[in-house]
């Protein structure tokens, strides 16, 4: 029987795939403030760029099924080696643990700079503790455009959306585990799967086009403080996680490499994009259209996601599959990265919103800056000092009345 690659002999090019995605969430985050199609962003700056655009959109198409699909292939390998029982009190840990905590003590800095910029005279304290009532609110909440105003006056998870969504897709699999447990993992698969894996991508795409048909891609929905998705979207999602499952589960990058050379993956992945960008336009454009557009979007939205990940894993698997490195200890990072990214990102774009510069260099400072200074605390957490981190927690949070009440 052909065995599967234990923790030891992790595929370290999928590490810095996730880092790369990690890093192009951070720039998208940052590129929101600056780019000139935003309809809404937490800080309103009158510096614009069009270059940014760019950015976001081939950062928006990518980032999130990729992440879910490289946390797909690690979910399967960690059931397989933990259990059903462990596998979730670990997730729990992981994923539900920092998910509450940064939600209660970490997010409310972004929605009071919005107030911020709103004129609010409310000092934060006043306002956390206004707030933190609502984390008990388990109500279902439509979150549209004309919501925003209101947005401040509720507790949000905001980007931490993906860890709730994750963690909810790690329960399905644990119970598909537990009713087919019998079936999983017992032998090797003989070949690759490709071809199956091409109609399972063709039905993601069909339900990702039918999410885009039925429900407006901005519109979003959230159940309580804690969880919040994209209906139009959650069909991708969940497609490459289960992709992602697929691959593991076909011994894809230990055993099988993806087919296609890297240059090809790069040539599909620009038509993918273009595909995108052109129904996405007609998408967003006012009035009725007919419903094949939005569907159109759905297709080409899981065409650049297969192919931006299959890219990734071409390149990394030729060019980044070594251990050490300042890219390793940014990929050791990676998770923290994204933990902490968004309200450092928005304090920021707040701080310079009245600085003359031009939003390129906003957008480079505040980027490299917000990375360092996460990559840098979760170095300093890591070495043994895990104590560090709730201590962190504390001194920003205290911060946070020092500065504003």
């Amino acid at each position: 029987m052909t065995r599967h690659p234990g923790p030891a002999e992790r595929l370290i090019f999928l590490d810095d795939v996730r880092l790369f995605a990690v890093l192009a969430v951070v720039a998208l985050h940052t590129s929101a403030a600056y780019a000139t199609f935003v309809p809404w962003w937490y800080v309103a700056d009158h510096g614009k760029n069009a270059v940014l655009n760019l950015v976001l959109v081939v950062t928006d198409g990518f980032v999130m099924p990729t992440l879910f699909s490289i946390a797909g292939y690690f979910a399967l390998s960690s059931l397989q080696r933990h259990g059903v029982a462990d596998f979730l009190v670990g997730k729990l840990k992981r994923l539900g643990v920092p998910l509450v905590v940064v939600t209660l003590f970490f997010c409310p800095i972004i929605s009071y700079v919005v107030l911020l910029g709103q004129g609010t005279t409310e000092t934060y304290g006043h306002y956390w503790l206004r707030i933190l009532p609502t984390a008990l609110d388990w109500h279902l909440h439509l979150l549209t455009q004309e919501s925003v105003p209101k947005m401040p006056n509720h507790l949000w998870a905001f980007y931490l959306w993906f860890l709730g969504m994750l963690l909810v897709f790690c329960g399905l699999l644990a119970l598909l585990a537990a009713v087919f447990g019998r079936r999983t993992g017992r032998t090797a698969p003989s070949d690759a799967g490709f071809g199956l894996f091409a109609v399972w991508a063709l039905l993601v795409a069909l339900a990702e086009a039918l999410g885009q048909v039925w429900i407006p891609d901005s519109r979003w929905v959230g159940f309580g403080a804690f969880f919040e998705f994209q209906p139009a979207r959650a069909p991708l999602y969940l497609g490459m996680f289960l992709l992602g499952v697929y691959a593991w589960d076909r011994q894809w990058f230990s055993r099988h490499r993806i087919p296609g050379r890297v240059w090809l993956w790069g040539v599909a992945t620009i038509a993918a994009y273009l595909g995108m960008m052109a129904s996405g336009a007609a998408n967003m454009a006012p009035g009725p259209k007919p419903v094949w557009i939005p569907c159109i979007h759905g297709l080409a939205r899981t065409l650049v996601a297969v192919t931006v990940t299959g890219l990734l894993v071409a390149v990394g698997q030729r060019f980044w599959n070594r251990p050490g490195g300042v890219r390793a200890s940014l990929a050791a990072a990676s998770y923290d990265i994204y933990l902490l990214h968004l309200p450092l990102v928005v304090v920021a774009q707040y701080v310079l919103v009245r600085l003359d510069v031009p939003p390129l260099v906003k957008f480079a400072g505040i980027f490299l800056t917000v990375t360092t200074v996460c990559w840098g605390a979760s170095r300093l957490a890591s070495r043994g000092r895990r104590w560090l981190a709730p201590t962190g927690i504390v001194a920003v949070f205290g911060s946070c009345l020092l500065l504003w009440g």
